[in-house]
């Protein structure tokens, strides 16, 4: 299939990220879906073309290297849609590929709540708003005229944020909480000094608040621990400082905090004081309640 090359071409231009079509061609006859066959001018230009549809991107070319390459380089940069889509969709065609080896592959469950993607994706495209039925853990049912603004992942759950009426404010609501779903033809337009970017540059997670202080958080790391920390930070702008300390800024919300708490005492807090009192204090309420005898 044209899908099963375009994926593949997509994956070498974005890991190679400049190549020659002898390149190409010498890659291709090695990887697993050529089955031994050559990848002609043909079936290059087509399948060229069929990146840049799917990928909505241009794949240009250097007629003095002879190379091709992506015309934006950052188009596959970390946590955009195009990279999210291009992992996704390459995994899934890789699965398809050796289905008989899916009982030997164990998947965690994909993102709570998926099948309210279209309707919000559709009131997205042509900025309508929405009613929303939304029943939160620990309060009653309500509705809300909202506009949506944007979608995010976090933990294996979809979020969408905008405008609720009911609040008078920007909201974040969890798909997994959302009862029922309406499209109105009452439009909305998002503020011009709106970007989803920055709402969530110095977020962990989903939560934000104008009453949330920005942190610098210092944080060691167990020896052991410190490859981990150095491929999957825990936030976006974590730096290594010194050997095993590790810094980030984001604003101290309740899930952040749980962060910190979840590597239990593979890490330890230095500043500020006011998050290493914090840690404490659950530390110690973790510890008296487990030297209370069961009943």
């Amino acid at each position: 299939m044209v899908t099963d090359k375009a994926l593949w071409l997509a994956d070498f231009l974005y890991r190679k990220k400049k190549a020659t079509r002898e390149q190409i061609e010498k890659a291709w006859e090695k990887s697993n879906i050529s089955y031994g066959k050559r990848l002609g001018r043909r079936t290059f230009q087509e399948t060229r073309n069929k990146v840049e549809r799917l990928f909505d991107i241009n794949i240009d070319y250097n007629a003095k290297t002879h190379e091709y390459y992506f015309e934006d380089p950052e188009i596959f940069q970390e946590n955009s849609i195009r990279n999210w889509l291009l992992k996704t969709l390459s995994v899934s065609n890789l699965l398809q590929r050796y289905r008989t080896m899916q009982e030997r592959i164990l998947l965690e469950e994909p993102a709570y709540g998926y099948f309210y993607l279209p309707d919000i994706l559709e009131a997205m495209e042509i900025s309508a708003k929405i009613e929303l039925s939304y029943h939160p853990f620990n309060d009653n049912k309500y509705t809300t005229l909202f506009s949506p603004y944007c979608l995010k992942v976090f933990k294996q759950r979809w979020y969408v944020l905008g405008f609720s009426s009911r609040h008078q404010q920007i909201r974040t609501f969890s798909f997994d909480r959302i009862e029922d779903i309406a499209l109105t033809e009452e439009a909305f337009s998002i503020p011009k000094d709106f970007n989803q970017h920055s709402y969530f540059n110095n977020c962990y997670g989903i939560t934000y608040s104008p009453h949330l202080e920005l942190e610098i958080i210092v944080f060691k790391v167990n020896s052991r621990q410190i490859p981990y920390f150095r491929t999957r930070p825990i936030h976006h702008s974590q730096t290594e400082i010194k050997e095993g300390i590790f810094q980030i800024k984001a604003y101290l919300s309740y899930e952040l905090i749980q962060e910190l708490l979840s590597y239990g005492s593979n890490i330890e807090v230095f500043s500020p004081t006011s998050v290493r009192i914090k840690i404490k204090e659950e530390a110690m309420k973790m510890i008296e309640m487990y030297q209370t005898k069961l009943p």
